[in-house]
């Protein structure tokens, strides 16, 4: 099953429950490849493939025909991206913080008494961190190492993991301001989120 129809499928049990869902694999075009999952035998593509619209399920009516409203449509949708990729200066290649995270965990963890390492929960915490990063902006205003440094940094803090001495800054090519800063990031993302509660 692609991508697409695997999204879609979750849509519809998301959104509208188990029966709904069905309705729509049932549907006279759904795509005959999600039939096994209602016991239908799989059909060849080229006996399926040109009436397929997987969006009509969601859409309940026809798939729109090829005149002047659908190039109007298509037009306007090609227009809204482009502004998108103008706004972000075509950069839309995103770097992310986890393979920094884990290498840092992995450095952090050979320097750690192993039975400290064991009773906290640092690389659980480091993660959950990290992961609520991405609930503002702090991914996209500071860089994935510091990011990572930072969350990592946090973590040990919070439960009081001593490192030996000597091996204290055991990050590379990161301010203490730039910890600093991602950490008041991420602890102002905290503050709005106990606000709209």
């Amino acid at each position: 099953m692609c991508v697409r129809d695997q999204a879609l499928l979750y849509y519809r049990l998301l959104l509208c429950g188990v029966e709904e869902a069905r309705g729509a694999l049932q549907g006279p075009m759904a795509d005959p490849s999600l039939g096994v999952l209602i016991g239908r035998p799989a059909e060849p593509v080229n006996q399926w493939a040109h009436s397929f619209n997987t969006l009509e399920p969601l859409r309940g009516s026809a798939p729109l025909e090829c005149d002047r409203d659908f190039w109007e449509l298509r037009d306007s949708v090609v227009q809204c991206e482009l502004v998108v990729l103008r706004q972000l200066n075509f950069h839309v290649s995103f770097e992310h913080p986890h393979k920094y995270l884990l290498h840092y965990l992995l450095s952090v963890k050979s320097l750690v008494n192993r039975h400290a390492w064991c009773r906290t929960p640092v690389a659980e915490t480091s993660w959950a961190l990290l992961r609520d990063c991405y609930h503002g902006a702090v991914c996209i205003r500071h860089s994935p190492q510091h990011i990572a440094v930072a969350t990592l940094y946090l973590a040990l803090n919070s439960y009081g993991v001593e490192l030996p001495a000597g091996e204290r800054e055991w990050w590379q090519d990161v301010t203490k301001a730039d910890i600093e800063a991602v950490i008041s990031d991420l602890l102002r993302l905290y503050d709005l989120e106990a606000k709209c509660i």
